[in-house]
């Protein structure tokens, strides 16, 4: 498979000085780089292919409470996952119908000299904590893989807060407590995108959206940023990375809701490309899924509006993916319990196959 991205990286993270723009050389990059190539290599390694790609652009222009809802059922599949798509695909797509809507103007400049051929996410969580960590990774225009310095931490559930375990950067300039919600709301439109925050301005679904994601500290990130980072220039670091991954959580929220949707299905690419080098070695040779969908042709927004509403007439066989749950009783309280995996639906109407099957190119 000679398009994808992941193996690129693993072969930048092994020669980091040649393969990651502007790479730090002391000793916490390099404990960082390490601790990444180790986590990535167990990662879950997944491809959205085109059909899907374009499902996932027009369900994240969908309004900004159907995507707080589609955000609930955005838990990621695995705790550690790895998922890519062909950006310049991706962006054709969004033009294309964000243009059609009436979104961005016809004369609109793009700077497709701009777009990275592909993007990648390394997405993990950390056990006892209810959100998950997006790292982005981009091929720039030197051929050298780019990170930005911090991860994007996103709740599918609740507002993120000091007392969520974010190792959020803090500091004169940072995240300090008194002004975290300005600075969530302020970040938070970089982070679904400049043009549907103005599209949607006011609205109370997205400021809640805003409240549930966080910029945070990784060791991805480590390995971009100096062994001491200076007060005045924390919240820059954290306003670069929301610039860099600019509508991609809107996007990734999409695809994660689209991944536990019960029509979606999944094929194991087993086709090897030819060997390749890459900063001077040989590119590992990591199997890839790509991600299809069983869904009809899309048809406007609308529908992906209807799709994550829940509820209604009874559903195929399917497992239903472990899921942090809030309990409200009737004295008010809340609790948070984790609601392990099980086999849900009527088996009669037959069985829908989830991404814990995946199944073989050509396999009935």
């Amino acid at each position: 498979m000679d398009d994808d991205l992941f193996n690129i990286v693993m072969a930048a993270l092994a020669k980091p000085r040649k393969g990651i723009w502007n790479y730090q050389t002391h000793k916490t990059s390099e404990l960082s780089r390490r601790d990444v190539q180790r986590h990535m290599v167990g990662s879950q390694k997944f491809v959205i292919s085109d059909s899907l790609l374009e499902h996932c652009v027009l369900a994240s222009l969908s309004k900004p409470k159907s995507l707080l809802e589609m955000c609930e059922l955005a838990i990621p599949a695995f705790n550690n996952m790895w998922i890519e798509w062909d950006e310049q695909k991706r962006m054709s797509l969004f033009r294309h119908h964000t243009t059609k809507m009436g979104l961005i103007p016809d004369d609109f400049e793009w700077t497709e000299d701009l777009w990275s051929r592909r993007v990648g996410y390394h997405i993990w969580g950390d056990t006892g904590v209810t959100h998950s960590h997006y790292s982005q990774f981009h091929m720039d225009e030197s051929g050298q893989i780019a990170v930005p310095p911090m991860a994007i931490a996103l709740d599918n559930e609740k507002p993120i807060d000091s007392k969520s375990n974010v190792k959020e950067i803090s500091g004169k300039d940072g995240y300090e407590n008194r002004h975290l919600r300005e600075q969530q709301k302020e970040l938070g439109d970089d982070l679904v995108g400049t043009f549907y925050a103005n599209e949607h301005k006011g609205s109370l679904h997205l400021e809640r959206l805003y409240l549930q994601m966080l910029p945070s500290l990784h060791n991805a990130g480590n390995m971009v940023l100096p062994k001491k980072i200076l007060d005045e220039d924390k919240i820059e670091h954290a306003r670069t990375t929301c610039r860099a991954c600019a509508g991609d959580m809107r996007f990734l929220i999409a695809a994660m809701a689209m991944l536990n949707y019960p029509h979606t299905v999944k094929e194991r690419k087993t086709e090897k490309g030819l060997p390749r080098i890459a900063f001077g070695r040989s590119v590992p040779r990591n199997e890839l899924r790509i991600v299809e969908l069983d869904l009809p042709k899309p048809n406007g927004v609308t529908r992906y509006e209807r799709m994550f509403k829940g509820g209604g007439g009874k559903k195929r066989r399917h497992v239903r993916r472990g899921h942090w749950h809030t309990f409200i009783y009737k004295n008010g309280d809340r609790k948070r319990k984790w609601v392990e995996e099980k086999w849900v639906g009527d088996a009669s109407l037959g069985t829908i196959t989830h991404d814990y099957h995946l199944k073989s190119k050509g396999s009935k």
